[in-house]
């Protein structure tokens, strides 16, 4: 007695081995956007808590001599956000700029102060050497004079720029360089008024 083989069999076979590399490389993708979208939201937050600091120290109030600068300050805190940032990704810059009401930057050459990083063994952000820096803290308009009825603050804008590395490596994507803005008002310092 002989047996015999089901002519769909090879058929099953087949599109076995169409859709499996398809499914794979859809996984794959998966995979590895939800690590740069996690690698996004991290510098995000980072951005943001530097903007926030930079809404209340951006113009240097309340600072004493022997104190950080508000950029430091700044630094400082997008340091601390970038400490869960994966390896796979590199923070490239850090601008402090002056912003418009949209959130573009004013003048990139006079009112952007641009930083590079310095990494640690580990990898991590440590500290940070200036580029540029024209827009000084004293230069940030913070002012609400009540008597007069005006308003004259400045907005502040916080960029990170990173590049993402692709963890496996199995999709033919160049790494994309990402920024991330926040943007805030300053806070207000009170004029004296006689």
């Amino acid at each position: 007695m002989r047996l015999r083989r089901h002519p769909e069999s090879g058929a099953t076979m087949l599109e076995f081995a169409i859709a499996a590399p398809l499914v794979i490389l859809l996984i794959v993708g998966l995979i590895e956007f939800g690590f740069g979208f996690i690698d996004l939201q991290t510098v995000a937050s980072a951005t943001t808590s530097g903007a926030r600091v930079g809404s209340a120290f951006g113009s240097g109030a309340g600072l004493g001599p022997g104190d950080p600068t508000a950029d430091e300050i700044i630094q400082d805190a997008v340091a601390d956000g970038l400490s869960d940032l994966r390896s796979s990704s590199t923070v490239q810059e850090l601008w402090v700029y002056k912003s418009n009401a949209s959130g573009d930057v004013v003048d990139e050459t006079n009112t952007t102060n641009k930083y590079t990083p310095v990494f640690a063994g580990d990898g991590s952000v440590s500290g940070w050497i200036a580029v540029q820096e024209p827009w000084t803290p004293a230069t940030r308009a913070t002012d609400l004079s009540l008597s007069l009825g005006t308003i004259n603050r400045d907005y502040l804008g916080v960029r990170v720029i990173f590049k993402h590395e692709w963890v496996t490596g199995l999709l033919p994507l160049p790494a994309p360089t990402w920024t991330d803005d926040a943007i805030v008002l300053l806070e207000p310092v009170l004029e004296e008024t006689s």
